[in-house]
């Protein structure tokens, strides 16, 4: 649980916190900031903000940033542009120190809420149950949409995206027998209370930042839906990983594969402006 608190006697009453969050979860009180635990969503920006260092998080002093370039824009962008998302992983064991690391920089996230929780699971026979069950998901998906040629038919006024679902379901049951990636070494799990404000919202930053470090690492990663909606739906698979919140999404990790030797060019994104 985060907890964010004043030392008073930091504080010089600058007031930028209450000016950025009053009337929410910050509010004035003889020059001071009060904190409001029940609507504060410890997005830790009075923090980030405050010249003195006064508000701690979990009882620990924020440090000073220095203000040297750690990267420029065209780094950045030079790293981005050599990112892709992992479909074929080596058999190749990933050290718990280097997933340890990239566990622990979803700290840095520019989310709403931390109070998620991240679930590591690298045990094999866990993978292929997550793997099972979210084979068993398909299987009746499937015969649901594609068993019956009429139903087909009504779903079809619906969704004009019927072949693609079809093909896809049928290359994991019946080309590669699997949903999980062959070789992942760690899937990386996200639950939280999406009845706590913007938590739901918030795992995607979290999700994003490990995959940016999991890259500059040397390591691949994936974005999983299916596991994500087979541990929604299979209350067994939740108790097996102890998981009592709501699930929020699903990553894989472990060393490419692939060989990446082309920028893809050509492609723009779509932007539409409105000054």
């Amino acid at each position: 649980m985060v907890t964010i608190t004043l030392d008073a006697d930091r504080c010089t009453q600058c007031g930028k916190c209450i000016a950025m969050f009053d009337g929410y979860c910050i509010t004035g009180r003889s020059g001071y900031p009060v904190f409001d635990p029940l609507v504060c969503n410890t997005c830790q920006k009075c923090v980030a903000i405050c010249p003195t260092r006064a508000i701690l998080v979990n009882g620990v002093y924020a440090e000073k940033i220095d203000s040297t370039p750690v990267l420029t824009a065209d780094e950045l962008e030079r790293f981005l542009e050599r990112r892709r998302s992992t479909k074929l992983f080596r058999d190749k064991p990933l050290s718990r120190d280097l997933v340890e690391r990239i566990v622990a920089s979803a700290r840095y996230a520019p989310n709403q809420n931390k109070n998620i929780t991240v679930h590591v699971v690298t045990d094999p026979g866990i993978l292929k149950l997550m793997d099972e069950s979210a084979l068993r998901i398909i299987r009746r998906t499937r015969r649901v949409l594609f068993g019956f040629p009429p139903l087909t038919w009504f779903f079809s006024l619906f969704s004009r995206n019927l072949t693609v679902i079809r093909r896809k379901m049928d290359r994991d049951l019946v080309q590669r027998g699997a949903v999980l990636k062959k070789n992942a070494q760690a899937a990386i799990i996200l639950t939280g209370d999406k009845r706590v404000p913007v938590t739901e919202h918030s795992a995607p930053y979290l999700l994003s930042t490990m995959g940016l470090v999991a890259q500059s690492l040397g390591v691949g990663s994936c974005l999983m839906d299916a596991l994500l909606l087979s541990l929604r739906i299979s209350r067994a698979l939740r108790d097996r990983l102890a998981i009592r919140e709501n699930v929020l999404g699903v990553m894989l990790l472990g060393y490419s594969a692939e060989a990446i030797v082309n920028i893809p060019r050509g492609y723009q994104v779509e932007s539409v402006w409105h000054d």
